[in-house]
């Protein structure tokens, strides 16, 4: 009975750390926190991040023009298409790269 319960409770530790496998240890004191904050905000800023905010400016430029300017709608989202490409390149070059793009 002794085994069961043994085999039990490392399943149920197996299934915890299973589905959290970047669960990050709670901050101890306010240091901590801030330099937790800081890794987590720092990521907004890596380069194919930056890359594609300017392209969803580009799409909201498109948009405007789209009716009334073909031309400059035509360069606006050929120039966001490029820029897509580019930001795969500048996440791989520069290490940037998550689990769900590049």
């Amino acid at each position: 009975m002794k085994y069961s319960n043994r085999k039990k409770q490392q399943k149920k530790q197996h299934v915890q750390t299973k589905f959290q496998p970047n669960a990050k240890a709670q901050p101890q004191n306010v240091n901590d926190f801030i330099n937790q904050l800081m890794s987590d905000i720092s990521i907004l800023l890596y380069i194919p991040n930056l890359i594609g905010y300017f392209r969803f400016l580009l799409l909201i430029v498109s948009w405007h023009y789209a009716m009334t300017h073909p031309f400059v709608y035509l360069y606006c989202y050929s120039f966001s298409m490029l820029l897509d490409a580019l930001d795969g390149m500048a996440a791989v070059r520069y290490n940037q790269m998550s689990m769900f793009g590049a």
